[in-house]
C-alpha cells in the first residue's frame, strides 16, 4: 500500500541516520587502519550496532509500507496485524542495538583506563545493558499469550499477559539513558589527574563526553512510553518512539566515533605523528609518567664564537597530539616538539686544543 501518515518521515529519518553513522564509522575505520594501525573490539561493536540498525531501518520500512504511521481507522484488522508483527521485529533490533552500542562506548573507554575498579565499573555497565537488552528483545514476543494476539486485535479478548511490557521497556531505557550520563562523566574522573595540558585535558574529556547528548535522547525516549500503553491508535502514535531509538544509537555512535578521529584531522591540517614525546601514565610508577624522547628534529650549526646550538623549525602544527587521544590499550598518548640549546664549552676548548697541537709549529729566530 501507499505510504502514508507520519510513515514517510519515518523512513527518511531512520535511512539518513544511518548513512550518517556509515559515515562516521567508514572515518573512524580508515583512521584505525591508515594512521593508528590498531583495530579494536569497540569498531567490531560499532559496526555490529550499525548492522543491527540497519535491520531495524529495513524492518521498520517494511511496516510502514504495509500500514504503520496511518491511523487505526484507515487500516483493515489484517492490513493492522501485518504492520503491527514486522513493528515487533523492528523493536527487536532496536532493543540489541541499543545494547550493543552502550558495550562499544564501554569498551572505548577501556582503552584509557588503568585502574582495576574503572574496569570493573566498565564491565558492570556492559554486562547490565546487554542482559537488559536481551530481556526486552525476548519479552517483545514473548510478554503475553497467545503470542499471536499480541499483533492481531481480532485476538485482543484471548490475550493474557504474563510481564508488564512497558514496565520492563522503562528500565531498559532509563538504564541506557543512565548509562549514557554515566559514560559521558567517567573520562573526567579518569583523565583529571593525568600529566596533560589543562587545555588540552578539557578539551579530550569533552569530545570522550559527546555521549551526554545521546542520554537527553534517551530521556525523550523514556518519557513517551506511557503514552503508547494508552493509545489505541499504536501503529500511529509508534512512530515518534522509534524515531527517537533510531536518533539515540546515531548519537552514540557519532559521539564515540568523534574522539578517535583527532589522528585523521591532524593528518589533514598537515600534521606528523612521528616526531615528540609519548606519555604513559602507569597505575604502579611511584615515580610519575615515564617519557620516551624520540626523534627531536634538529638543524647543527658552529659559530665562530665556538657555541654549539640545536634549533627546532618553526612549524609548529604538530604541538597537539598528533597519534589521537588514545593509541595504546592503557595509556593516553601525546606528541610534543622540544627545542634542545646548550654550549659544551669544555667539548669546544678540548676540540680547539686538538686542532691547535696538529698544526705545524713555526721556529722564532
Amino acid at each position: 500500500m501507499l505510504l502514508g501518515g507520519k510513515g514517510p518521515v519515518l523512513v527518511a529519518v531512520l535511512w539518513s541516520e544511518n548513512c550518517l553513522s556509515a559515515i562516521f564509522i567508514g572515518l573512524r575505520l580508515y583512521t584505525r587502519t591508515s594512521i593508528i594501525t590498531r583495530i579494536g573490539w569497540d569498531d567490531y561493536t560499532l559496526v555490529a550496532t550499525w548492522l543491527l540498525m540497519v535491520g531495524y531501518a529495513v524492518m521498520s520500512s517494511i511496516a510502514v509500507a504495509a500500514g504503520m504511521g496511518q491511523h487505526a481507522r484507515d487500516l483493515t484488522p489484517e492490513i493492522y496485524a501485518n504492520a503491527m508483527f514486522l513493528v515487533m521485529i523492528a523493536q527487536v533490533f532496536a532493543a540489541l542495538a541499543i545494547g550493543v552500542a552502550k558495550v562499544a562506548v564501554s569498551l572505548f573507554l577501556m582503552r584509557i583506563v588503568v585502574n582495576k575498579w574503572h574496569k570493573c565499573i566498565l564491565w558492570f555497565c556492559i554486562a547490565t545493558m546487554m542482559a537488559l537488552s536481551a530481556v526486552l528483545a525476548i519479552g517483545i514476543f514473548t510478554q503475553c499469550t497467545p503470542t499471536r494476539s499480541l499483533w492481531d486485535p481480532r485476538l485482543a479478548a484471548e490475550r493474557i499477559c504474563h510481564l508488564n511490557f512497558i514496565l520492563l521497556a522503562k528500565i531498559d531505557c532509563g538504564w541506557a539513558a543512565a548509562m549514557d550520563f554515566f559514560l559521558a562523566l567517567l573520562p573526567w574522573i579518569i583523565l583529571w589527574n593525568v600529566n596533560m595540558r589543562r587545555k588540552e585535558k578539557i578539551s579530550v574529556c569533552i569530545s570522550l563526553s559527546l555521549g551526554v547528548f545521546a542520554g537527553v535522547c534517551g530521556v525523550i525516549r523514556t518519557s513517551g512510553l506511557d503514552v503508547l500503553s494508552q493509545t489505541a491508535d499504536y501503529l500511529y502514535a509508534i512512530t515518534e518512539s522509534l524515531i527517537w531509538t533510531s536518533t539515540e544509537v546515531t548519537m552514540t555512535i557519532i559521539c564515540v566515533c568523534i574522539p578517535s578521529l583527532r589522528p585523521l584531522w591532524v593528518r589533514l591540517r598537515g600534521g606528523s605523528s612521528s616526531e615528540g614525546y609519548q606519555e604513559h601514565t602507569s597505575p604502579g610508577s611511584k615515580s610519575g609518567p615515564i617519557y620516551s624522547l624520540k626523534y627531536l628534529p634538529s638543524e647543527a650549526r658552529c659559530t665562530g664564537a665556538g657555541g654549539v646550538s640545536h634549533d627546532r623549525g618553526t612549524n609548529d602544527a604538530d604541538t597537539e597530539s598528533s597519534k589521537g587521544i588514545v593509541t595504546h590499550s592503557s595509556a593516553i598518548h601525546r606528541v610534543q616538539e622540544f627545542t634542545v640549546a646548550y654550549d659544551d664549552t669544555q667539548s669546544i676548548a678540548s676540540t680547539r686544543n686538538d686542532v691547535e697541537a696538529q698544526l705545524p709549529k713555526k721556529t722564532v729566530i
